[in-house]
């Protein structure tokens, strides 16, 4: 997400103030509210993901252990909402 800042002031600034006056907008132009919620990640929208729970290393010492091990990991991923159900 990319954010704008625009001095909506013109007055001169002085170097030893912040400028009071900030208008801050969207990439798309829309004004910046700080307030507004911020949704769930899609596959095409930035958002708000959890962090996963740990996945241990993997001591398999076949395909099947492997594959209950990825499967595993798998569901860690849609669970915190990493990827798609």
């Amino acid at each position: 997400m990319t954010t704008q800042a625009v001095l909506v002031s013109r007055s001169k600034l002085n170097p030893n103030h912040t400028p009071q006056q900030l208008a801050l907008f969207m990439e798309d132009g829309t004004p910046f509210d700080a307030e507004a919620p911020v949704g769930n990640a899609t596959t095409t929208t930035k958002g708000v993901v959890n962090q996963m729970p740990a996945q241990t290393n993997s001591a398999a010492a076949d395909i099947a252990a492997m594959n209950t091990n990825f499967n595993a990991l798998l569901a860690k991923l849609r669970t915190a909402g990493l990827m798609v159900p």
